[in-house]
């Protein structure tokens, strides 16, 4: 079943959540072409550890900057993408030198 899903929204508010679980359910969801994620602010990047989607076009999400780095540059030909804020840092945007 999990194959056949092409689209994801994820919402957890619950502050405290497993990250683990999130990421085993990102590992069977093979074929997923939309993701829009809403997390707390305090999602540790290691939600996205060894995770890549091979026909991921929109991604859209409200996590920190920071927290993406590795995800996107995994996922480089993103047509869609969607970010909140940078996250309240007043130094330079995590992402600045991401190509």
């Amino acid at each position: 079943m999990a194959v056949a899903v092409k689209e994801l929204y994820l919402t957890i508010r619950q502050p405290s959540f497993a990250a683990r679980t999130v990421r085993s359910l990102y590992h069977t969801l093979t074929n997923v072409t939309d993701l829009v994620l809403e997390l707390p602010t305090h999602t540790p990047s290691s939600i996205f550890s060894d995770v890549h989607f091979e026909n991921l076009v929109l991604f859209k999400t409200n996590l920190p900057h920071r927290t993406l780095i590795l995800f996107l540059w995994r996922h480089s030909s993103l047509k869609i993408l969607s970010l909140g804020g940078c996250g309240g840092r007043t130094e330079k945007c995590p992402l600045a030198g991401l190509t």
